[in-house]
This record gives C-alpha cells, sequence and structure tokens, in this order.
C-alpha cells in the first residue's frame, strides 16, 4: 500500500487557491498562473538520520544506522518530482515519483517508475479537498475530509479492506492542531500537541505531510510541534501512553532548520530501544542544514542457514557500532572474519567496513 498512501499524502495540500470546480480531467503542466504553489520557504531536501541502541536485559545487545531523504523538485511553485531515498542494512532503495497537474494547479496523477496512479480528487466551493479516491486492480482507498472555518475537523477513511469507516476528530486552537481522537471497536487513541512559536516548516506546501511519522494533518499547522503524546484507554479500562519531544534548531529567519525526536523508551522487562533521530532541513534559498556523511557497516555472514546479524547499516563518523551474530539452533558463532571473538562487538565508526560472523555446525 505505500504508493497509495504517498498519494494520499500528495493530496492534502492547505487551503487551495483555485477556481471553485468539483473534479478536474485536463492534465497539463501548471503554469504561472496555476494555484497551490508555495506560500512560504520551499524544502528542497528532507534527511533523517537515525541512530538506535537495542538492549536486552538492560545490556546495549546491538545497534542500527539508518538514513532516509526526501528530495524535491518544482515548477512553477508546485512540486513536480520527488525522490524517496532510503540506506539501510541492505543498501541504497530509490523510488522516483513524478507529479502531475492540469492547469488549475490541481494534482492529477503520480508516476512511480513502475505505474502511474491517478487519484480522483473533489473539491468544494472554498477549493478544499473534501474526498480522494484511489483505485486499482485489487484494492481502492477513500478519504473524506470535513472542513470548519478553513480547517480540517473530521476525517473518514474507507478502504477495500476494512468494511468498517476509520473516523478521525480534530480539535484546533490559535492555528494549530492540539488534539485528535479516533475510537475503534476496543479502543480509543488520542493524540495531544503541544507547539513552539516559529513558523512550520511544512506549511509552505500542503503536498508535503509525508516528510514526518506523524499525522498528516499536521502539516496544516501554524507552528512546529515540541510535544507528541499518545494515549490509548482500552475496553476494560487499562491505559497506556507514549510520548515524543522534539528539539529545533532555527534559523535567523526562524524556521526550522534541524530537529531531533525524543521519545520514551517503553522499557518491557530491560528490553528497550534508545532512540537518537535528527532530521536536516534544506530550502530552496539556500538556508538550512545538511546531513553528515555517512559510512556503511556491512555485516555478513558465512553460511545463510547458521544464523542472523544485526548492527549493520549507515553511521556517521565517530558513531558506536554494535553488531552482533546469533546462531540457530545446530550452529555456534566462533569468531569474526579478522580473527575478533567478542560477541556483541562494539567499535567506533571510521570509515565504510564489512564484518563477516564465521559460524560453525555443532
Amino acid at each position: 500500500m505505500k504508493k497509495l498512501y504517498l498519494i494520499m499524502a500528495l493530496c492534502l495540500p492547505l487551503t487551495l487557491a483555485v477556481s471553485s470546480c468539483q473534479k478536474d480531467d485536463a492534465t497539463t503542466t501548471p503554469d504561472s498562473s496555476g494555484s497551490g504553489g508555495a506560500t512560504g520557504k520551499a524544502l528542497t531536501k528532507i534527511t533523517e538520520v537515525s541512530y538506535r541502541k537495542h538492549y536486552s536485559d538492560y545490556t546495549p545487545d546491538y545497534t542500527s544506522g539508518s538514513c532516509g531523504s526526501l528530495e524535491l523538485r518544482y515548477s512553477n511553485g508546485l512540486i513536480t518530482h520527488v525522490e524517496d531515498v532510503y540506506w539501510g542494512s541492505e543498501g541504497e532503495e530509490r523510488i522516483p515519483y513524478d507529479v502531475n497537474y492540469n492547469a488549475n494547479g490541481h494534482l492529477t496523477s503520480v508516476y512511480d517508475g513502475e505505474e502511474t496512479i491517478t487519484p480522483e480528487v473533489t473539491y468544494d466551493a472554498d477549493g478544499h479537498i473534501t474526498c480522494v479516491y484511489i483505485t486499482n486492480s485489487s484494492s481502492w482507498e477513500r478519504i473524506t475530509y470535513t472542513w470548519e472555518n478553513g480547517v480540517i475537523i473530521r476525517k473518514t477513511e474507507e478502504s477495500s479492506h476494512d468494511n468498517t469507516p476509520d473516523i478521525t476528530n480534530y480539535r484546533w486552537e490559535n492555528g494549530n492542531m492540539v488534539e485528535q481522537v479516533w475510537v475503534g471497536s476496543d479502543q480509543r487513541e488520542t493524540y495531544t500537541y503541544v507547539y513552539d512559536s516559529h513558523p512550520n516548516y511544512m506549511t509552505s506546501y500542503g503536498q508535503l505531510p509525508f516528510i514526518m511519522d506523524m499525522e498528516k494533518i499536521i502539516c496544516m499547522s501554524k507552528n512546529n510541534v515540541i510535544q507528541r503524546t499518545r494515549t490509548v484507554e482500552y475496553v476494560g479500562g487499562s491505559t497506556s501512553s507514549t510520548s515524543y519531544s522534539y528539539i529545533y534548531t532555527y534559523g535567523s529567519d526562524g524556521y526550522p532548520v534541524s530537529f531531533r525526536e525524543v521519545r520514551n523508551n517503553n522499557n518491557q522487562g530491560g528490553y528497550y530501544t534508545e532512540y537518537n533521530d535528527v532530521t536536516y532541513l534544506t530550502y530552496a534559498d539556500g538556508s538550512g542544514t545538511t546531513a553528515p556523511t555517512l559510512y556503511r557497516i556491512n555485516v555478513n555472514k558465512n553460511n545463510n542457514d547458521a544464523g542472523w546479524l544485526n548492527g549493520g547499516g549507515y553511521y556517521e563518523y565517530g558513531a558506536t557500532v554494535i553488531i552482533k551474530a546469533d546462531n540457530n539452533y545446530g550452529y555456534q558463532f566462533v569468531r569474526w572474519n579478522d580473527g575478533n571473538t567478542d560477541n556483541p562487538r562494539t567499535f567506533f565508526c571510521t570509515g565504510e567496513a564489512s564484518y563477516t560472523a564465521i559460524f560453525e555446525a555443532n
């Protein structure tokens, strides 16, 4: 469903300055008269660098290093190309998207290098998107938006995979979405948000809500989220809560140039993950920050059936790397290819490196 997810994200602009219409059929490149363009600073690259340390029985077990980025290109104030890039333990994965609009600046299709996805987008008289419908040969998905006073107060999601619509309600204060509530058959999920006083780096283009792993409606807020709390209430009375904080660095004009995500460790009997995720933002005017150079740490094994590995990925120079080899039944870990027998094995990243775990049969 990744392609459908991206389309849904692309189709959620802010209030578009468009003429009143219900559907658009023309598929032309927007010219200077097209609407829906930039209202603030345009992002050209968003890069997230993630370092995570995984614990077992309160002891560091292994690390994971990864990096992902979105590279954005524009024409007449509209996003026309997106490069979705991910670097992980298996190497680089790159997915290009070409975004097409009609003369009114309304999105008409997205091509991902393999197929063209054409959503049906419905607008109200004020130019707000009220419905996005996507279908392919095997499934369909529809999202309907209810607007009030220029903001979305309700989202209804339907799909061919679920007979029950998902409904999320939103509450706004001072131009920011401060609460969202979803009620399911056996639980109620509530998200609450706290904001800074700086301009939201996402509000210049409502087509960019997919740059953060959080609810898409957040891109419409005036400011940046500095705290997000998820509370789940289950049938029977039990509850759980998870909180996330975001620490920003700002440029001279007040826009964020980077931010770090901090979350609780969700400790479960000594098994938990310590997160260190940093996002770097680059703008069309040349401001922003550039992500550090990353180096790939390859972790391999001499026998594919002997066990599994952790710790490979991309790391910044000087970062702590912990690699680990776990054996399957009938095998035992003996050493790494350079003779080192530490398992897990800890070292500092000083450049590209490869390590092979040597297993032997019992």
